[in-house]
């Protein structure tokens, strides 16, 4: 009833002397211009998603552009979470705000059982949705596909991206391009990004963290965790918790391979992430807790359970899932290392066969408890592959010791 009144006075205004169509535009832009800036000093997750939605409320029954929501959205601790911030549409149909929750629908579940790389695509295509709009669901296509393993075409789209040096977003898609370089093994590829990006850019973070990820697989792991930590605390001073988190979870993992004990801090985030709601998070959090136990026999059992609870849905929907691989077959591989169970090790790698760097760690790991070396993959490892794999062993080592120096293998 509310809105009923509320909207035959707007439609009557004029008649009455009230605000034209015009000045009620003006105004929700001023409101919104307001959110933004209020939205952009706020660091609270829980206000800054009440801005947001606002703002989106304002946007779709005033049916005006407001392009900070985009950037709003992809800074919030999750896009599901992002989605379930938009209101219900109160504006026309192919509105801006349209467009965003298009995008953001992506991230719910679809009973079609379609990938969300197949849902972004569509996106990307429809001419009504904001170019900006099209844009940024094009390069989450190409997170969707990393993370299905897809790591050619995730490649090729940010070289696409790259070619096609759209100046907002240059930076970005240059160190997204890095980034999945490195996931493939193109380390001298993945490092000349890093290179372009810092001419382009010579005082930004990211170089420094794609050399970062170089060292990690490389068994670097201190140089790893502290660029991962420099990474995560810029983008938590400048908003970015999503993105932030990621980055702190690539520390803790940098630290705990390097022989720090990390389970009780771990599941101390585990909790943080559970209050908050945020079930990616969670599951990534859970993976590092399963990382910190591997070796202790009655606590990985523990953490394994937590983990494959929180993987279920995703290992049912795509076990090929680059998430699922990883989260879930590492920790599994590295606990099966430490206590000598070659055929769980053997499991643990062909399960991850997909992924050529982590299919050539757990090789590494491997070759250790056999005493002699896999056939490898041809990775162009950056330093001598027989330093590489003997860090990496060193990962199984350290654990060893910890359970009282019983050694589990050969190396």
């Amino acid at each position: 009833m509310h809105e009923s009144v509320r909207t035959a006075v707007l439609e009557n205004s004029e008649a009455v002397g009230g605000w034209t169509p015009a000045e009620r535009t003006e105004s929700a832009r001023r409101a919104l211009d307001w959110l933004d800036a209020r939205y952009s000093a706020e660091r609270d997750t829980r206000q800054r998603e009440e801005y947001f939605s606002l703002g989106c409320a304002v946007a779709d029954r005033y049916d005006v552009d407001a392009r900070w929501l985009l950037r709003a959205a992809v800074r919030l601790p999750s896009m599901a979470g992002a989605r379930r911030s938009v209101p219900s549409s109160s504006g026309s149909e192919h509105n801006w705000v349209a467009g965003l929750r298009a995008m953001l629908d992506c991230w719910q579940d679809d009973s079609s059982g379609r990938p969300r790389h197949e849902r972004l695509a569509e996106v990307a295509d429809q001419e009504w949705v904001a170019p900006e709009v099209r844009l940024s669901a094009t390069r989450f296509r190409g997170y969707a596909l990393r993370s299905a393993g897809r790591y050619d075409e995730t490649v090729e789209l940010f070289q696409r991206l790259v070619a096609g040096r759209e100046p907002t977003n240059h930076a970005l898609h240059l160190y997204q391009l890095g980034i999945s370089l490195i996931r493939t093994g193109r380390f001298r590829e993945g490092l000349a990004a890093a290179s372009e990006l810092e001419s382009f850019i010579p005082s930004d973070s990211r170089p420094v963290r794609l050399r970062g990820m170089v060292a990690d697989w490389h068994g670097r792991f201190t140089e790893a965790s502290a660029t991962a930590r420099s990474r995560a605390e810029h983008l938590a001073a400048t908003g970015q918790s999503r993105v932030s988190a990621e980055n702190i979870h690539a520390e803790y993992r940098a630290r705990i391979l390097a022989g720090e004990d990390l389970l009780e801090e771990c599941r101390s985030l585990r909790v943080e992430s559970e209050e908050a709601g945020v079930e990616w998070q969670t599951r990534a959090v859970s993976s590092l807790c399963a990382l910190a136990a591997a070796g202790d026999p009655a606590e990985f059992q523990t953490e394994l359970a937590r983990l494959r609870e929180a993987y279920v849905h995703e290992a049912a929907r795509d076990g090929r899932n680059d998430n699922v691989r990883t989260n879930l077959y590492v920790p599994m591989a590295l606990h099966a290392a430490v206590v000598g169970d070659v055929a769980q090790l053997e499991a643990s790698r062909a399960d991850c066969a997909a992924h050529v760097l982590w299919h050539e760690v757990v090789g590494f790991w491997l070759s250790g408890l056999r005493g002699a070396a896999l056939t490898t993959s041809g990775i162009d490892w950056l330093d001598d592959e027989a330093v590489v794999r003997q860090r990496w062993w060193g990962v199984v080592e350290r654990r060893v010791e910890r359970r009282g120096g019983q050694r589990v293998g050969a190396r």
